[in-house]
């Protein structure tokens, strides 16, 4: 593993981590809004279907599914965020580049392949686009998910 590369690339993240933390924090609430969730739907099955009740079906059932619509908003929310930090930071590292092609000599320019140049530039960084999405969008909050409800099984059965 190349530590100054990762260095270079997490740099450009300077100044982000609001973002980004609450991006993190939105993934924490969606974890946890799973929970009670889980807890109607238990209560549905042991107490309100075995006694017929037609009205608390009803409002379990709203209950359920607003607390879906709110943990669902929180993810695109949240995914938004990370979206909108993982593209700032790689137009930056283009804006960076460029900047580092401009102080390059004429001599150089003219002995170079341009295209090639150009081409490896606009690549690489869509390959740092895509691994940092999966790393902000997908990674990190599912860690951070199976981080949340490991510990609230834990708390519920320390035997799991």
């Amino acid at each position: 593993m190349k530590i100054p590369c990762w260095r270079y690339y997490l740099g450009f993240y300077r100044g982000r981590f609001r973002g980004l933390s609450l991006s993190l924090l939105l993934s924490v609430m969606h974890s946890l809004l799973l929970i009670p969730i889980t807890l109607l739907i238990r209560y549905l099955f042991d107490t309100v279907l075995p006694q017929e009740d037609i009205s608390g079906l009803v409002v379990i059932g709203l209950a359920i599914v607003l607390l879906s619509i709110l943990s669902e908003g929180m993810t695109l929310w949240a995914r938004y965020l990370s979206l909108n930090t993982t593209k700032l930071v790689i137009r930056d590292m283009r804006d960076a580049l460029l900047h580092k092609c401009f102080q390059f000599s004429h001599a150089y320019l003219n002995e170079v392949d341009l295209g090639r140049l150009q081409t490896v530039i606009v690549q690489d960084t869509q390959r740092l686009d895509v691994m940092s999405n999966a790393l902000v969008i997908a990674f990190l909050p599912g860690l951070v998910n199976i981080l949340v409800l490991g510990a609230v099984l834990l708390y519920l059965n320390p035997n799991l």
